[in-house]
């Protein structure tokens, strides 16, 4: 694992505002990936009524999982949110402020789903995803995305693993349940990436 250290919370915030100030909002992720996460919800029985997408820029993939999850309210977070709602696919998310290592006590034990392609962002990987399963009820699911550009790290890019270590990451804070291999052609509502995207996507659950 690689993970860029910090001299203080005050310059954590600063490199990670100014990356997302830098890269706009054009999103990390395709249509198939959450297709494939409403698939799995819906064969291991997961209802979905609220989730949260922690790391959601301008709320692309929020609007996208609900596309797939008619009954379910997905919101967003971002430490600089571009906007309220998405702008790029004219959606209805709500994305709210908010640093998602940090946790907030009306988001416990409150979401059937949470998805992230923005782990590899957190200061403190362990910690960030005991907070997000902690945010889950009891047989929620945690959906961490992996891709390649995820193993090194540069500027606010501070954490990086390889598949196998992420395996180990997963089960350590939580249990890993299924790996779900996604490749699409290209990205839904993004400008800026024309390249299609392979990644995995890491399912999580509660220890028992």
């Amino acid at each position: 694992m690689k993970k860029i250290e910090f001299d203080s919370y005050e310059q954590y915030l600063a490199v990670q505002k100014a990356t997302v100030m830098k890269r706009g909002i054009g999103p990390y992720f395709c249509d198939m990936e959450m297709l494939r996460i409403a698939e799995w919800c819906r064969a291991n029985q997961l209802q979905v009524r609220e989730g949260a997408c922690h790391g959601a820029r301008a709320g692309n993939e929020c609007d996208e999982l609900m596309r797939n999850m008619p009954l379910a309210k997905i919101i967003g977070t971002d430490i600089v949110p571009h906007s309220g709602k998405s702008k790029t696919m004219k959606g209805d998310a709500e994305v709210v402020e908010w640093d998602f290592n940090v946790q907030n006590p009306d988001w416990l034990d409150r979401f059937d789903l949470i998805y992230t392609n923005s782990l590899d962002h957190s200061n403190d990987p362990p910690a960030t995803l005991a907070t997000w399963l902690d945010q889950l009820v009891w047989n929620g699911a945690l959906f961490v995305q992996w891709n390649r550009s995820d193993l090194d790290v540069k500027g606010g890019d501070c954490f990086g693993a390889d598949p196998l270590e992420m395996i180990d990451l997963m089960n350590f804070v939580g249990r890993l349940v299924d790996v779900i291999y996604v490749h699409c052609d290209w990205q839904k509502g993004s400008y800026l990436r024309r390249h299609g995207l392979e990644c995995l996507v890491y399912v999580v659950r509660k220890k028992k």
